[in-house]
């Protein structure tokens, strides 16, 4: 069950994170000012797993290929592709980082139930045997 307990303190980070709509490290207080941590829910089912990531000097986009691997790029052309197409998705969605705390909660309590769903089997199917 060690793993299981990893994922909830990881959900609860994650959680307090998006309450404050800060980055922080788990052990420390979040920060006043920087960092900042926007996040978007939506019922719409997203089979890609892309970062997309920018800075004043660079951006770049890695593009989930298979559960193994990933693709990166630099092309512009690409990235502006994919950037449209997350905003788009964002208009459409419900941001959920320090606003909107019925639906964190909503969202937040879904993925602690599925995890504790999954304990309750492991441990059904350990003891059953």
């Amino acid at each position: 069950m060690y793993l299981l307990d990893v994922v909830d303190r990881f959900i609860d980070h994650l959680r307090a994170q998006v309450t404050v709509g800060k980055k922080f490290v788990s052990t420390t207080e979040p920060p006043a000012s920087g960092n900042d941590f926007e996040v978007y829910y939506s019922e719409t089912l997203n089979g890609t797993t892309n970062v997309l990531f920018s800075s004043d000097d660079f951006q770049g986009l890695y593009i989930g290929h298979n559960m193994m691997n990933s693709l990166f790029t630099t092309d512009k052309f690409y990235i502006e592709e994919s950037q449209n197409i997350l905003n788009k998705q964002m208009a459409i969605s419900s941001i959920i980082s320090v606003v909107n705390e019925k639906q964190r909660n909503i969202y937040f309590s879904g993925i602690k139930r599925m995890v504790d769903s999954y304990r309750q089997k492991i441990k059904t199917e350990l003891f059953v045997q």
